[in-house]
């Protein structure tokens, strides 16, 4: 069985739910209610925005009367003259007037209820609603970013051991073809550069690697697997003591010059053989 847990509870709560930890979407039971009850309270209000208002003379007295039906077709009969007629025909001590619902405050309480269901989600309001940011120079860009690190940080806690469990049940069954070696799993960025920025990112990456390639904190072998090893540009260096040789640049110049050294000792011995085993001419003996 491999476990994707949603909202944690405490170990109390844990044990009595059966060791199964809470639905992400329980604790959103009440903002989603009070959000769908405003939406239908609004609808109805629209609705019912004007309501017609008929006083009519004698009313109460009809009523007394038992004669209410008279009071009803007088209604129906003011009605079907306005539909027809564009026209309300009315008595002359009767009145009519439409009167409207007020909605004053209604706006900012349906966005309380939404900023509160979109808190709830921890999703930003533009992402979640489909909304513009708003507000003097808003860009939204903040959200978002502390959004996708959200994302980035329940990927690698909640979801890469149950996914790499399932890869290696994959790799572990029968006929299955052998597991590669240095396999690792990385999810998709949710975030995404333009092409200009990518650009200066890897400029300056470039720039920090030859600092740490120079100063022998890392090899060359090392920086090139880390950046390009998985088909994809990586920010993450990878440590790996197997891929090249870690020296600094003044290793390197002593090593260089060491060599150097050698090969002038080298040749002079070799100078020394060569006149050492040389034949005399008979002018010299």
């Amino acid at each position: 069985m491999i476990r994707f847990d949603g909202s944690e509870l405490d170990r109390k709560t844990f044990i009595k739910n059966g060791y199964w930890h809470d639905s992400i979407y329980n604790h959103l039971y009440d903002q989603i209610m009070n959000y769908g009850v405003a939406h239908d309270a609004v609808a109805d209000m629209v609705y019912n925005f004007q309501t017609p208002l008929y006083k009519i003379e004698g009313m109460s007295e009809a009523i007394d009367q038992d004669e209410e039906q008279l009071i009803i077709k007088k209604v129906q009969i003011a009605h079907l003259t306005k539909s027809m007629n564009r026209a309300l025909v009315l008595d002359k001590q009767d009145e009519f007037e439409n009167t409207t619902v007020q909605v004053s405050g209604l706006s900012e309480l349906v966005e309380l209820l939404r900023s509160d269901l979109v808190v709830g989600m921890d999703v930003p309001k533009t992402k979640y609603l489909g909304e513009s940011p708003s507000g003097l120079s808003g860009t939204g860009y903040a959200e978002t970013i502390s959004y996708y690190d959200g994302v980035k940080v329940q990927q690698d806690v909640k979801m890469r051991e149950p996914l790499e469990f399932l890869t290696d049940l994959i790799f572990n069954q029968d006929g299955a073809e052998p597991k590669p070696e240095g396999l690792v799993m990385t999810f998709n960025p949710l975030f995404q550069l333009d092409r200009e920025t990518e650009e200066k990112s890897r400029f300056f990456q470039a720039q920090i690697d030859e600092k740490y390639i120079n100063a022998g904190v890392v090899s060359k072998e090392e920086i090139t697997q880390s950046r390009f090893g998985t088909g994809r540009y990586n920010y993450d260096t990878i440590l790996d003591e197997t891929l090249g040789d870690r020296i600094s640049v003044t290793e390197q110049a002593a090593e260089q010059q060491s060599e150097q050294a050698n090969e002038v000792v080298d040749a002079a011995k070799e100078d020394r053989v060569g006149e050492n085993d040389k034949v005399p001419s008979p002018s010299e003996k």
